[in-house]
């Protein structure tokens, strides 16, 4: 089970580091989980109501 907190819109896999990243509109974060483990290991601020992600760059 996913650590996705409330109300996770979109979930992005980036397959070279297979972390996964989740917007939430509610909390106005993106949370980035390992992909193995399932756990957050960071919580992003973002503007209003986040609604996907673009990865560029990693």
């Amino acid at each position: 089970m996913l650590e996705a907190g409330l109300r996770p819109i979109r979930v992005h896999r980036h397959a070279s580091d297979d972390h996964l990243f989740v917007t939430h509109s509610d909390g106005n974060t993106v949370s980035v989980l390992d992909g193995h483990s399932g756990r957050t290991v960071w919580n992003v601020a973002v503007g209003r109501g986040p609604m996907g992600v673009a990865i560029a760059g990693i």
